[in-house]
């Protein structure tokens, strides 16, 4: 990813942290009328962090009960103030995903693959990380300093714990992520179809597996594979069903 693009999307985070003021999100904006990779990677931090709030929440008033009320009303608090930003972030979303759409010039038309993937792990409500997480976080660290092989190392130590369909979900995704990051694309291919294999997977990893199957075989120039990948996210309609419907316009 280019130094420029890492800033954005740092400024991204910061967005949808509530961090920035109202001139930086408006020089934002105009930024990501530039980069529609960048737009791409708002939209689906936007989308995903929705998800996990109302996950969260509902596992909280549903699943858990906590036993001090205060606690509750706290929650309850951070949600809100969460969804805040939420709204916000779908504002500008459609504001410029509509400018995208009007203005854009033919060099934005072409079809273009995820340059890299973010990663992302869950960690524990546990106070002691696991043995499997630091695995997992230790990979991260260093595929992100170029380590790639004594990273795919870490997560071949990890695959042979008693793990579970949720962890070998997890695994295979952050296995995928490290092979495409390093441009792997046929590594990564492989992963993330194992994750499609499993029998009990969250509904958003399964739907963010496809996403990247598909981003992998456009990569690999599989663009018929691609489209049928495209129109399963499609038919999921979830968080990434809106980019994979412009992919597979583009793929047409």
């Amino acid at each position: 990813m280019k130094k420029n693009s890492k800033l954005i999307r740092i400024q991204i985070d910061q967005f949808l942290d509530g961090d920035l003021s109202e001139s930086e999100v408006d020089q934002l904006w105009m930024k990501l009328l530039k980069s529609p990779e960048d737009l791409d990677y708002l939209e689906t931090k936007a989308t995903l962090r929705k998800m996990s709030v109302e996950g969260r929440a509902k596992v909280s008033g549903e699943a858990k009960k906590l036993k001090d009320g205060s606690s509750n009303g706290l929650q309850r608090n951070k949600i809100t103030a969460y969804a805040s930003y939420l709204a916000a972030a779908s504002v500008l979303i459609i504001g410029v995903t509509f400018t995208y759409n009007t203005l854009s010039g033919p060099e934005y038309s072409d079809l273009s693959a995820l340059a890299m993937i973010e990663y992302e792990t869950e960690r524990s409500s546990d106070t002691v990380t696991s043995e499997f997480e630091s695995y997992l976080q230790t990979a991260i660290s260093l595929s992100a300093d170029g380590e790639v092989s004594q990273a795919l190392n870490n997560l071949e130590n990890a695959s042979m714990l008693d793990i579970d369909d949720m962890q070998k979900a997890e695994l295979y995704m952050l296995e995928g992520t490290v092979h495409y990051n390093a441009n792997n694309f046929e590594s990564a291919l492989e992963s993330f179809l194992k994750v499609q294999s499993l029998d009990n997977v969250d509904p958003l990893e399964y739907e963010k597996s496809i996403w990247y199957t598909a981003n992998s075989q456009i990569q690999l120039g599989m663009n018929e594979e691609a489209k049928a990948s495209l129109k399963n996210v499609i038919a999921l309609d979830g968080a990434f069903s809106r980019m994979a419907a412009r992919n597979l316009e583009r793929l047409q």
